[in-house]
């Protein structure tokens, strides 16, 4: 079975790509289908892979064990016309990259460097502090368009508007002291209104307003420390999904942080809600208690059995790096859904050309 390095979803959550040791897989979300097998005689093995939205440009990273680029050089392939059309060389390895339909975002170990998706030029690079983990998030919208990354404090993160970035005009990030502990994962919602943060410690995932870098929501995923897999926004930003080393899925619910701040004569009602830790509304046990998982969210909504809570009303599913695809309902907190991702062939090709 293929080695899986990295899994990646687009913004909409409605495809996912999988960077392997034998090339690239892409796989629609719902209903589970594969739309595109890259195979390694074609691109080589393959570390970082991310996706255009449901276009047809795809970003690839080569890596161990049968590259077939230098690590330091994005590839952007057209599955369409079924070639590499741009390349994109940085001077050392290449430790994350994400694309919107507007920007490329290369991450490198102090470096991150932002380019124009319409003809890949380089609109600004700039220097970070030491980011061996590659942690970035970039919010889809293209109009607010964040970006975020490890600040310059254990704990805290940086937040850019790309729209005011340019040659001569620096990024200029505004800080958000979010944890003590080191930075473990961003998320961005889609509409580039919110920020989840969680740190090494993985007990704790906080939410922040990013135009005034508010604290939104203490979400408490448990009392133990842990390593934090993944954190993923609903499309509707109603909902966070959380992954830990753990075993365990915890969805939370944002639903009354989407609206506009209250009136600041309500300030102090605010801060004593803030104040208060939130529980996840939902909690579910993935089958291999040490399987690490990328989670999203399905288009397809369900009818939440809760009628006095807040329920969920989306199916969760989790992708793993053994190839496993599992999905989850409110129902049950056991799979209610099983395939192994590998044993699907490729069945047709729906993208949009970009």
């Amino acid at each position: 079975m293929p080695i899986v390095r990295q899994i990646s979803f687009n913004h909409q959550q409605d495809c996912f790509a999988l960077a392997t040791d034998e090339g690239v897989r892409i796989f629609n979300t719902d209903p589970l289908v594969e739309l595109i097998h890259l195979k390694s005689q074609d691109v080589g093995s393959v570390r970082f892979v991310s996706l255009m939205e449901r276009t047809n440009l795809v970003a690839i990273v080569s890596g161990n064990p049968r590259p077939k680029f230098a690590n330091n050089v994005v590839m952007i392939y057209d599955t369409k016309q079924r070639k590499f059309v741009v390349e994109v060389a940085v001077g050392s390895p290449v430790l994350n990259v994400a694309m919107t339909q507007t920007r490329l975002i290369i991450v490198q170990h102090s470096q991150i460097h932002i380019h124009n998706t319409d003809n890949f030029q380089l609109v600004r690079s700039e220097e970070t502090v030491f980011n061996p983990n590659g942690l970035m998030a970039i919010s889809p919208d293209n109009k607010l368009e964040f970006l975020a990354y490890p600040g310059t404090k254990p704990g805290s993160v940086q937040l850019a508007n790309l729209q005011n970035t340019s040659h001569s005009r620096s990024l200029a990030p505004s800080v958000i002291f979010a944890h003590k502990s080191p930075l473990a994962r961003i998320a961005l919602n889609n509409q580039a209104t919110r920020i989840a943060t969680g740190s090494s410690k993985g007990t704790v995932v906080k939410i922040f307003d990013t135009r005034t870098r508010e604290l939104f929501y203490e979400l408490r995923r448990g009392v133990d420390n842990a390593a934090l897999h993944c954190l993923r926004f609903s499309y509707d930003s109603c909902y966070l999904l959380v992954s830990s080393d753990k075993g365990t899925v915890h969805v939370f619910s944002l639903k009354d942080s989407d609206g506009e701040r209250q009136p600041s004569v309500q300030k102090i009602l605010d801060h004593m809600r803030f104040a208060n830790e939130r529980r996840s509304i939902v909690q579910f046990s993935l089958p291999n208690f040490e399987q690490i998982v990328e989670c999203a969210f399905t288009s397809n909504s369900v009818t939440s059995g809760l009628s006095s809570e807040p329920g969920l009303n989306k199916d969760v599913i989790t992708i793993g790096y053994d190839g496993t695809y599992f999905r989850f309902s409110e129902c049950s907190s056991k799979p209610q859904g099983h395939e192994l991702l590998f044993d699907l062939a490729a069945d047709q090709e729906f993208w949009k050309l970009s």
